[in-house]
């Protein structure tokens, strides 16, 4: 199998200690034990890495296809149809000399719409962009209240248990064929970040190989690998017989306890009435079903985005949970180097 050095392979050694059973499936979260140790990861705490907004949401990715009335798409890709509009449309229109027309907010939208399709889905270039999706960037007052938290922990929660069913089947298929030179890659997208951080705010060994970094942020937790990470390295992270490394609980401390976005996240889980539709998640998924229309002719693999860099929610926070109208707007040559920036951590 392969898995590449660094921050992934982290990740896939804390991967390998997960507890799968229809009990833990049917709580809603992720349970791994570790020298007779559990740990638990679940939604509460996924929202307390990210701080990322909460509540009903629409499903982006699976809606039922229709034209769009987005005013936004109709100004800028009048004549492409529906039906042939790619992800590649938007990076090109970026890039190409018409950005210098764009009102700032058309742009800064452009850019929050392609790296959400890209890095947090991880959407081929050549796939196809549903209705709800462009739809959502015509208001952006519309796209700062997006339940973003539960929607990508619904979402890619599902596709993380999915990976490890790949990971078992690609064990049994090597046992039983030996020979065989076939190689597994598996990436994971969104769920990636805020998983490695929750590892490391667990097992304060992680002090030794990364650095726990300021953010203007609150709600949004930030680390910094210090030197290359190796498989001893991340053994000795997650390794609980090393002395005063002792798991720490996640929670919130006393300033996110008064940040409202975790108040709003409490205030939502006591609320039934305003809580999104209860979405079944089977044991084992995987993948989201996508309808064909959707699908990239050219992908031949389970390709994903991994964000694999502590700047990336930090952005996705300033965009994409704001609880207030206040709009922001970047610079535009500041916009194409995140841009080209979130291409390469993508790539």
């Amino acid at each position: 199998m392969h898995v590449p050095n660094g921050d992934p392979l982290l990740m896939h050694l804390m991967m390998l200690h997960e507890v799968r059973c229809q009990e833990v499936f049917e709580m809603g979260k992720f349970l791994f034990e570790i020298q007779g140790m559990q740990l638990d990861l679940v939604e509460t705490k996924y929202i307390l890495i990210s701080g990322l907004r909460v509540g009903p949401y629409v499903d982006l990715l699976h809606d039922e296809r229709g034209r769009s009335n987005s005013n936004l798409r109709a100004r800028l890709f009048p004549d492409i149809t529906d039906a042939s509009f790619r992800l590649k449309d938007l990076e090109d229109y970026i890039m190409s000399p018409n950005y210098l027309t764009l009102h700032d907010e058309d742009f800064v939208m452009l850019i929050q719409l392609v790296f959400m399709l890209k890095c947090l889905h991880g959407r081929d270039v050549e796939t196809g962009i549903p209705a709800a999706v462009y739809n959502l960037v015509d208001n952006i007052d519309d796209w700062n209240r997006f339940a973003w938290g539960t929607y990508f922990w619904t979402y890619t929660s599902g596709l993380m248990r999915g990976m490890f069913e790949k990971i078992e089947n690609f064990r049994i298929f090597k046992q039983t064929n030996p020979k065989s030179k076939k190689v597994h890659k598996y990436i994971v997208v969104i769920f990636v970040l805020p998983f490695k951080i929750w590892i490391l705010d667990t097992f304060p060994e992680a002090t030794q190989y990364y650095v726990r970094m300021p953010t203007k942020l609150p709600p949004m937790r930030s680390w910094r690998r210090k030197t290359p990470l190796s498989w001893v390295h991340c053994r000795q992270i997650i390794n609980v017989s090393v002395p005063n490394n002792h798991h720490i609980v996640v929670v919130a401390n006393e300033t996110e306890l008064m940040e409202p976005f975790y108040i709003r996240y409490v205030n939502w889980t006591l609320n039934h009435e305003e809580s999104p539709p209860l979405q079944q998640i089977p044991p084992i998924v995987s993948s989201p079903p996508r309808r064909k229309k959707y699908k990239s002719d050219t992908s031949s693999t389970e390709t994903a985005t991994n964000a694999s860099t502590s700047q990336q929610p930090q952005v996705e926070r300033r965009y994409m949970s704001s609880d207030t109208s206040t709009r922001s707007v970047k610079k535009k040559k500041t916009s194409i180097k995140a841009l080209e920036a979130s291409n390469r951590r993508c790539g």
